[in-house]
């Protein structure tokens, strides 16, 4: 049993007791007449209460995991956006206007706010509370956690308030919400459940959760909605938290402050990779923690797209399975996202049962995938992430009329409708302007639009060097089944491009490329004259390509970049340790390693010793001094050659002969 049972005992006991106090007649006798009987009367019934929410409510099991997980163990405070109504909009227009702009350094779709508030603090303050959220965003698990800052006892607020929460789903022609209520208490036995909850209602003790409004099905919607409407205002001293779907609100609840549940940032992001690894571990004595390993993968540059969908609670909880199964994320990053868009549109939602609308019987699955990399691709290639309400659900209509085998009857407002409120994968960022839940997703159909109707070389002609493409041409090689040799030889033709005018450079590669050394040692040779003989930083401007060689080879790239100190603090004498060091580990048999060797430790005993000339002069080099513009072509030639890595490693197919072709030809200029 958890410890918040037994440490909320006692507490929970006193606070059902305090209640029970400003009774009188004969429910004050009855309860004076068991309290006679047994002495721990009310820690019995507190007993129970807890356990049974404990139970209900206590533990994460989604997704096919192999056992739940401690909800107070793996929670991560949450934070608020409080923008709604005619300042939502303002912000989604700016957003628009800004978002092609910092593509690169902010993918996510939501708004970004610098007036947060945090979840548990927001319900302390409001007693009436809408929380709205985009599927698996969290807002399930957020009830159930107020729910327990109750019971805990020690939140000085929410202590005072006995919870109660409701699934409304659950709600029924034989179950309204006072029956239910009552059914919550009577499972604990309190004293006379009925004259109970009257009592704490008019004193304002009681905190209840509504979870679901958009699960209310759908023949007891406005009965439900008109039960809770009245419920609050005739109980108005009581707090009220409701849950929703944000696209499936449409407001009629009086006095209740909306706020809806911001995206996961980065520090968020780790510290539940953090715990949830750590709660994994406990399961099995020798289960590793590999939450740093998987945090590192997840932050590193080329995982941008992927860790766009770690901002969602249920996404980031599919990205924790998926590498605790497989001690790392797939190569091929496209099966990742149709998981992840499977569990969208057909895993999560049957989970919490609220295909309730009619229209889902004749939208079929490969139809809604169909319409959706439709409207992706259309969008997308015009530059467009946002959509407004009139021009998408045109298009939809339109998709549909020129569709012989669509069902007529359905019209494209519905259709929009139904999808952001039931799967999620198209939001409704402000009223009547619509974006794709994540920009991964939209990449995702684009992708498999331009595979489905043979657009490759289109979009290679037109958009190779586009690096709003990049993610696309990415997940296309992890979709194309005739194989990436295509796709993979344009991109070698563009990375020589990017060095075709670099003389000096492209006679340093050639020195380089003199020995029969693999491509990854020779890229290593190359990393070590620009560190020591360029006046290219060796701090940043060497990183893309010792990410270049980390995915040529792990182990080689693993070794030099947790051997090379990037801190310009450390004095120059422990950066020269480290990195002879590096060099005897490596044991390269290149010439190049080994002068460079020797003259470290010739200046570690002579600090005399100019290192760069002295390298310089026993190598035999040219000047290595580079313009800015030319550091800049050459690091857009190593970042094109670890996108060609990149998309060779999550293709499908690629043939040995061309592939081999191509390393043959990695520095060759002839």
């Amino acid at each position: 049993m958890d410890e918040i049972i037994q440490e909320s005992i006692t507490q929970f006991g006193n606070l059902i007791y305090d209640i029970s106090k400003s009774f009188g007649g004969e429910i004050r006798d009855l309860i004076n007449k068991k309290i006679k009987t047994n002495k721990n009367y009310f820690h019995g019934i507190s007993n129970k209460y807890l356990t049974n929410f404990y139970n209900r409510y206590g533990h994460i099991q989604v997704l096919g995991m192999s056992k739940p997980m401690h909800l107070n163990k793996v929670f991560i405070d949450i934070e608020m956006l409080d923008s709604t109504g005619n300042n939502r909009h303002e912000s989604v227009i700016k957003m628009m206007e800004s978002f092609k702009e910092s593509y690169e350094t902010n993918r996510s779709l939501q708004i970004i706010e610098d007036s947060k508030s945090d979840g548990i603090k927001t319900a302390e303050r409001e007693n009436r509370l809408m929380v709205l959220g985009a599927p698996g965003g969290g807002k399930s698990t957020y009830l159930k956690k107020i729910g327990f800052e109750c019971l805990k006892g020690k939140n000085e607020v929410l202590k005072k308030y006995l919870p109660i929460l409701l699934e409304l789903k659950n709600i029924d022609h034989e179950n309204d919400i006072y029956t239910l209520i009552i059914k919550e208490l009577d499972i604990a036995n309190f004293p006379t459940p009925p004259e109970y909850l009257e009592k704490s209602l008019n004193d304002g003790k009681i905190l209840l959760l509504f979870d679901g409004l958009d699960e209310i099905p759908q023949d007891q919607e406005n009965k439900t909605l008109n039960e809770i409407r009245n419920f609050c205002d005739k109980y108005a001293k009581n707090k009220y938290v409701v849950s929703c779907r944000i696209a499936a609100y449409r407001g009629g609840l009086n006095n209740f402050t909306n706020v809806e549940i911001a995206n996961f940032d980065r520090k968020q992001i780790e510290n539940f990779i953090q715990k949830w690894f750590k709660e994994k571990s406990k399961e099995n004595r020798d289960y590793k923690d590999i939450s740093k390993e998987c945090w590192k993968k997840l932050s590193s540059p080329d995982m941008t797209a992927t860790m766009e969908l770690a901002q969602s609670p249920l996404m980031l909880t599919l990205l924790c399975l998926v590498y605790n199964y497989q001690q790392d994320f797939p190569s091929n990053r496209s099966l990742l996202y149709k998981e992840a868009i499977d569990v969208q549109l057909k895993e999560w939602n049957a989970s919490k049962r609220i295909h309730n609308n009619p229209i889902y019987k004749d939208m079929t699955l490969p139809f809604e995938e169909l319409l959706l990399s439709h409207i992706a691709y259309t969008y997308f290639i015009k530059d467009e992430y946002f959509f407004y309400k009139n021009d998408i659900s045109k298009f939809i209509s339109d998709f549909i009329s020129n569709n012989l085998n669509a069902p007529k009857f359905l019209d494209g407002a519905d259709i929009l409708k139904a999808i952001s409120i039931q799967q999620g994968i198209l939001l409704e960022r402000a009223k009547n302007i619509y974006s794709f839940s994540h920009l991964t997703f939209q990449e995702y159909f684009v992708a498999k639009y331009i595979d489905d109707y043979g657009l490759l070389d289109d979009a290679i002609n037109k958009n190779l060097g586009n690096p709003k493409w990049r993610e696309i041409f990415i997940l296309l090689s992890g979709i194309m089944r005739r194989g990436s040799d295509t796709l993979l030889n344009a991109i070698f033709r563009k990375s020589k491009e990017y060095i075709q005018d670099q003389t000096s450079f492209r006679r340093l590669i050639l020195t380089i490329n003199n020995n029969n050394q693999p491509i990854q040692y020779k890229l290593t040779d190359l990393l070590l004259i620009l560190i020591f003989c360029s006046n290219v930083d060796k701090y940043k401007g060497t990183k893309t390509l010792l990410n270049l060689i980390l995915n040529l080879d792990k182990n080689l790239g693993s070794l030099i970049d947790s051997s090379w100190i990037i801190d310009k603090k450390v004095d120059i004498d422990h950066h020269i340790t480290i990195q002879i060091k590096l060099l005897n580990n490596l044991e390269l048999e290149s010439s190049i390693c080994k002068t460079i060797n020797i003259v470290l430790k010739k200046y570690y005993n002579n600090k005399s010793i100019n290192i760069k000339k002295e390298i310089v002069e026993s190598l035999n080099l040219s000047p290595l001094e580079f313009e800015q513009t030319s550091i800049n072509k050459i690091d857009e030639y190593f970042k094109t050659l670890n996108f060609l890595i990149q998309c060779k490693d999550a293709s499908i197919l690629v043939t040995k002969e061309n592939w081999s072709k191509i390393e043959d030809e990695l520095l060759s200029f002839e």
